[in-house]
């Protein structure tokens, strides 16, 4: 076997794995994240000044700004765990310092 034959076993095998991990990544990231397509039903309309509106159904715009606060909080979470130091306290502990400070 030659090496030329090796080597793209091997590319293949690492492309392989590649694009697993890359698959896997995405099913986790969406299950994280919880991204529902929301179906739109949007009008696009023009004021009397001749700009751009568009106008939605209430209950698809209350969907539109619940995934973003909660993909916000998500990158809340995400940053928080990055700055992480390890060190905690218990609710409880949090709750007396807020007392306190009172």
């Amino acid at each position: 076997m030659s090496n030329f034959r090796i080597f793209g076993y091997l590319y293949l095998i690492w492309v392989i794995i590649v694009i697993l991990v890359y698959s896997a990544l995405v099913v986790y990231l969406s299950l994280l994240i919880n991204i529902n397509m929301i179906d739109l039903h949007a009008r696009k309309l023009k004021d009397i000044d001749g700009n751009d509106m568009i106008l939605l159904p209430e209950s698809e715009f209350d969907a539109l700004i619940k995934q973003i606060e909660d993909m916000e909080d998500m990158e809340a979470y995400l940053q928080a765990k990055k700055e992480d130091d390890g060190e905690h306290i218990s609710i409880e502990e949090f709750i007396k310092t807020i007392k306190i400070d009172e």
